[in-house]
């Protein structure tokens, strides 16, 4: 920790150097940039952020989703956890947190749609606090008892 230490400051002290100078300059004119922007390019921006998080979030999650799926039929279970995390893990794709993602975004969607006939859905299993766990599960069981119309 000394050397990480005696490297901040002696790179603080060293700082009236040209590379140092120039790469201040750059990052006051990156800020003076996004200051300048209007309302609505900082949420176009932001927006666009969020919608490529949503699709990273997907892939994330479909990763060896199939294998999994697979595997669970053939031990004889209806469904199966594809992804699990803890909140406390602070997954993020993109800056955003995966639970955002789930959440509020596009990704269930996208889920549900590539994964279809089957169902997908996201639940917590663990809500205790500091160990608040959930998952994302993808179901095959079939209920010949249960009304077509009846929600989900």
């Amino acid at each position: 920790m000394e050397t990480l230490y005696n490297q901040c400051v002696e790179t603080v002290n060293n700082g009236n150097s040209e590379d140092f100078k120039k790469r201040r300059e750059e990052i006051q004119k990156k800020r003076k940039a996004n200051r300048n922007k209007t309302k609505e390019e900082r949420d176009a921006e932001r927006q666009a952020r969020w919608e490529q998080a949503y699709k990273e979030a997907f892939d994330l999650i479909s990763n060896d989703a199939e294998n999994k799926i697979t595997e669970a039929a053939e031990m004889g279970y209806y469904s199966v956890n594809i992804y699990r995390y803890k909140k406390s893990d602070n997954v993020r794709v993109n800056g955003v947190y995966i639970s955002n993602c789930l959440t509020k975004g596009t990704t269930m969607d996208l889920l549900r749609e590539h994964f279809k006939p089957f169902t997908v859905y996201h639940r917590r299993i663990n809500k205790e606090e500091g160990k608040e766990t959930s998952v994302v599960c993808v179901s095959w069981k079939q209920n010949d008892d249960k009304d077509e119309n009846q929600t989900k």
